[in-house]
């Protein structure tokens, strides 16, 4: 069974959906499958994750550290180690707030689609949700006029979001444009009804 984890989950969502559903027939194992239109319960789930980058420009160069939440949903935000690596590669880099290169504090929104909330694991402080890949075939969201024979092999499967790329943190930032801007993200991902926001990709910087 796979699981995914996350400190933050949204209301389930009923969604009509295109996938493949074994038949077990009274037995321990399915016999058989078929391709079937059925309406799933969704519970998408919120991680925040976030990096500290050099940049040119306003594009990353180079990628220094990775990071995400550990005890509760946006702690990253109150994670000193964070702006204390930021400040080391400033010193580190010998990087001026006048140069064209600059070190940033980023942090992007991962929404991921899951079958629901599982049973709580003692000890474990985070929350698990039933992961889709449990029904291993794509699930598609149904539309009017799809074709259910081909869909699984034609249509982009329901999948993960990775969205809202913010900047949190800049050498040549005060104080105060750094608390806003952390304050500003708080607001965005703690969202009570979920929303998408611009893309995140992520293959930019080394």
């Amino acid at each position: 069974m796979d699981y995914v984890n996350a400190f933050k989950a949204f209301a389930p969502e009923t969604v009509t959906v295109v996938t493949r559903i074994p038949a077990f027939h009274g037995l321990p194992f399915p016999t058989k499958s078929s391709i079937e239109v059925a309406n799933f319960a969704i519970t998408w789930v919120r991680s925040v994750r976030g990096d500290v980058v050099i940049s040119l420009h306003d594009r990353p160069l180079r990628r220094i550290s990775t990071f995400g939440d550990r005890g509760s949903f946006l702690d990253l935000l109150a994670d000193e180690r964070i702006r204390e690596i930021a400040l080391a590669t400033v010193e580190d880099w010998k990087i001026a707030p006048e140069n064209d290169v600059e070190v940033c504090v980023r942090a992007w929104i991962e929404d991921t689609p899951t079958l629901g909330i599982a049973p709580a694991v003692p000890g474990l402080s985070v929350s698990r949700y039933y992961a889709l890949s449990n029904m291993q075939a794509p699930v598609i969201r149904w539309y009017e006029g799809i074709d259910p024979l081909t869909a699984l092999n034609t249509e982009l499967p329901i999948m993960e979001d990775t969205h809202s790329i913010t900047r949190l943190w800049s050498n040549r930032w005060s104080r105060e444009e750094a608390a806003a801007a952390r304050e500003a993200f708080r607001a965005r991902a703690d969202e009570a009804h979920r929303t998408i926001g611009e893309p995140a990709w992520m293959t930019e910087a080394a």
